[in-house]
């Protein structure tokens, strides 16, 4: 069996599902592909030239997947769809611990919903689908909802990167409106260098 595995998503080839919210009935989908300004990455990202990428030319349209890690998020998207009322409900119950039930169309859904809860939440967590980058460096994401979140708490998440994850350096930025895959809760992206 082999399986990826980054701590919250497991992709098990051998049985074609993945664990962690939505099973993959059919992996050889036929789904499209978004056409990209620069391409799909043929080749690794190395340290300096994100940090180049997203601090220098400050051009985050150059962050891609590889067109295979990208038609496995689609995949992903295409299954996620069919078993959860929304992207939302999704990150809700795997992302923030939400409790689910199914609606009147046997969808997921969280409870309470992103409109009914009421107290702001924030979680950092590993990308599921990162970009592609060298094997030493890890995609995370701090997800809010309720609120947007603050300089503050970026910087927080930056510190606790580097103290608690081991991170030798950190790049975050945050995504214009165009680039937001889920723009109803506020998300800011970390780039972390364990090790040289």
């Amino acid at each position: 069996m082999t399986s990826k595995n980054d701590g919250n998503v497991v992709l098990d080839r051998q049985n074609n599902n993945i664990q962690g919210g939505v099973v993959i009935s059919s992996p050889d989908a036929h789904v499209p592909l978004p056409n990209l300004k620069y391409g799909y990455r043929k080749e690794r990202y190395r340290w300096e030239e994100l940090k180049a990428i997203i601090h220098d030319e400050q051009d985050l349209d150059k962050l891609s997947r590889s067109e295979n890690d990208q038609r496995e998020y689609e995949v992903f998207r295409y299954h996620l769809k069919q078993q959860y009322s929304s992207i939302v409900d999704y990150i809700l119950i795997t992302k923030f611990g939400f409790e689910k039930a199914k609606n009147d169309t046997g969808l997921w859904r969280s409870i309470p919903s992103l409109q009914e809860s009421k107290i702001p939440r924030k979680t950092l967590v590993k990308n599921d689908f990162p970009y592609y980058t060298a094997p030493n460096i890890i995609h995370y994401i701090l997800w809010k909802i309720k609120e947007d979140l603050t300089p503050t708490e970026i910087e927080q998440a930056d510190t606790e990167l580097k103290t608690s994850y081991g991170a030798l350096d950190v790049v975050e930025w945050t995504n214009p409106p165009h680039l937001k895959s889920l723009p109803e809760i506020d998300h800011a992206h970390f780039l972390c260098l364990i090790k040289e």
